[in-house]
């Protein structure tokens, strides 16, 4: 295997999580030996389009919500850019709501260009991206199940912690894996920074523009909203509160 077929298995690996360790088994036939060693097993039940589609899948509904966001900004924009004395307020809002609409219109872009990457892998290098994504679920999953489990500690006692793949690799590449890396999960972040720039300029432009009522009402619904949003980023990923919240919304069917 040539150099650069090196960096593209490494920086596929990465695309999972660069800086988790696996625990690696004393058994050298072990399926943690294997993964630490990179000899990952397809899963013969499973596609190699399942991640692929999730993910593609993803980015398109993330690129979607940018360009709505954009569209909404844009909107909200025009009733400030003119017809407003030119006020430190003014100004605060406009600066919000043009940061806010540049973020958002570079997630957007970025969640089409990554997803046209995934959608360019060749057959084999989704059918390693199937493989790797699997083999770090069930070994995600044992490991929840270990947690448990009365050998927890001693378990990871006996593992040694080790970077798939990596120790061979230099500082600098590793840095440029993990550049290339984020640049293609980066667009969440994006947007997520622009739509909180946008609400920042809507308070602005609320608190300084309207009556007290408005601006109380306002900020109210906001306020009413942000702890549920909050709980969706919350949940985590912990299997057990996942399946709970599951069980949860199968009694909720139909309530709404």
């Amino acid at each position: 295997m040539n150099h650069g077929e090196n960096v593209n298995r490494s920086f596929t690996i990465h695309l999972i999580d660069i800086y988790i360790s696996e625990q690696i088994a004393k058994d050298p036939n072990s399926t943690h030996a294997e993964m630490g060693r990179g000899q990952i097993a397809e899963d013969p039940n499973s596609s190699h389009a399942d991640h692929l589609d999730t993910i593609c899948k993803g980015f398109d509904i993330l690129a979607l919500a940018a360009t709505f966001m954009c569209a909404i900004q844009s909107q909200v924009l025009s009733t400030t850019l003119s017809g407003l004395p030119d006020t430190t307020a003014v100004r605060a809002t406009n600066t919000f709501y043009l940061s806010g609409l540049t973020l958002d219109f570079c997630s957007a872009c970025l969640a089409c260009l990554s997803s046209r990457w995934f959608q360019r892998l060749t057959n084999a290098e989704k059918k390693y991206l199937q493989a790797v994504f699997s083999t770090r679920a069930r070994i995600q999953s044992q490991r929840a199940a270990l947690d448990h489990g009365p050998q927890t500690k001693q378990s990871l006692e006996r593992g040694e912690g080790d970077s798939l793949e990596y120790t061979q690799w230099s500082l600098s590449e590793r840095i440029l894996i993990s550049w290339y890396s984020m640049s293609l999960f980066v667009p969440m972040g994006f947007l997520i920074l622009g739509t909180v720039c946008m609400v920042v300029g809507l308070y602005i432009y609320v608190w300084s523009q309207h009556p007290l009522p408005v601006s109380i009402t306002v900020s109210l619904a906001g306020i009413v909203t942000l702890p549920f949003i909050i709980g969706v980023f919350s949940i985590g990923r912990a299997d057990e509160r996942r399946r709970t919240v599951i069980r949860r919304l199968s009694r909720m069917q139909g309530d709404w």
